[in-house]
């Protein structure tokens, strides 16, 4: 009866998922855009529906826990990676599978050390 139970509580939940994620699953990220700072690169998706799964690329490398997501349909959302090297860099979103624009983005070099 147990058994029963679980595989029906199972069913249920793989059910609620397939709903939830079904709609999410056909968003398109449809622009971009990045913004350089101090140490950091701010990039911004826009999408035309909730559910776009966006990562950032620096110089051609997905930058590690740089995963967000576009909530609202439609909508955009910001990741802001920060630890970035001061100079120029290559910076594009990775979202659903697909890079959206490229853009050069100037980062200024972090200060490091204390004042006096």
């Amino acid at each position: 009866m147990k058994r029963i139970h679980a595989g029906l509580l199972l069913a249920g939940v793989v059910g609620w998922m397939l709903v939830v994620a079904g709609p999410w699953a056909q968003a398109q990220a449809t622009g971009s855009s990045a913004v350089g700072g101090v140490g950091q690169i701010e990039v911004t998706v826009q999408s035309d529906g909730a559910g776009a799964n966006c990562q950032v690329r620096v110089d051609g490398s997905v930058v590690a826990d740089s995963q967000f997501l576009v909530f609202a349909d439609p909508g955009t959302a910001s990741k802001t990676v920060t630890g970035i090297a001061g100079g120029s860099h290559q910076v594009s979103a990775f979202c659903n599978g697909s890079d959206l624009d490229t853009f050069t983005v100037q980062v200024q070099a972090a200060q490091t050390g204390s004042m006096q």
